[in-house]
């Protein structure tokens, strides 16, 4: 992603902030029409493009709190 894609992804990210915070968005979820459920996972797709964008740049691994375990056979 180029400077100018990432800062416009941010400015989109921090106008859909405040929706995910407030969880506004998931309010009626078994209501919502195609348009609605678009516009929801259009939102998440830009601040989650964005989130891993700054994790990049930033150098950022992710840690992992619980060791890895197998599953049962």
């Amino acid at each position: 992603m180029d400077d100018e894609r990432f800062a416009h992804m941010l400015k989109l990210s921090a106008v859909y902030i405040p929706i995910l915070k407030s969880r506004r968005l998931f309010d009626d979820l078994q209501e919502m029409d195609r348009s609605e459920e678009h516009n929801a996972l259009n939102c998440l797709e830009i601040v989650a493009d964005t989130f891993v964008e700054m994790q990049r740049r930033l150098g950022v691994k992710p840690r992992f709190r619980l060791p890895a375990r197998r599953e049962a056979s």
